[in-house]
């Protein structure tokens, strides 16, 4: 049992990096480790009800980031070209590359598709935008993640 702990343990630890390390899918990691625990005790104390709420909360987020993407920007003034790659390349790069082609499918996308209408202003601007929906999509993720270890470690230790 201290082998499926450990592991665990560093399921969660990969995934608070990865909160911060676009390349490391963060939420997969956590709901993987959370997933093994509970197969390993045969889901006795964590059940698949439970397993199945933190994926949807994962799809949540998942569909958080994208709106946050979106509403921000409108906000900053992208193209609606830009705007439409950027869905597109995410969309493609997840399906591709899993994960890290999102991030690197949407940026490429989104920066070629403001290439394409040749706005400056919000060339030049895409290091702000980056950085802010950046901060927000950590502060989603990370309040996601703490409710899954808050309720994964009530349902384990109580």
């Amino acid at each position: 049992m201290h082998n499926v702990n450990l592991v665990i343990l560093v399921y969660i630890i990969l995934s608070l990096i990865g909160i911060l390390i676009p390349a490391i899918p963060s939420l997969i990691l956590v709901l993987a480790g959370f997933f093994y625990y509970a197969y390993t005790i045969n889901f006795t104390l964590i059940s698949m009800q439970t397993i199945i709420f933190f994926s949807l909360l994962i799809i949540i987020t998942i569909f958080l980031d994208y709106i946050t993407i979106l509403l921000f920007e409108r906000r900053f003034d992208l193209s609606k070209i830009g705007i439409f790659l950027l869905v597109v390349g995410g969309v493609v790069g997840y399906i591709l590359f899993n994960i890290t082609g999102l991030v690197v499918a949407q940026v490429i996308a989104m920066i070629s598709g403001e290439l394409i209408e040749w706005n400056k202003r919000a060339i030049n601007t895409l290091e702000n935008k980056f950085f802010i929906i950046y901060l927000l999509n950590v502060m989603i993720k990370s309040s996601i993640v703490l409710i899954m270890v808050i309720t994964f470690a009530y349902k384990v230790l109580l």
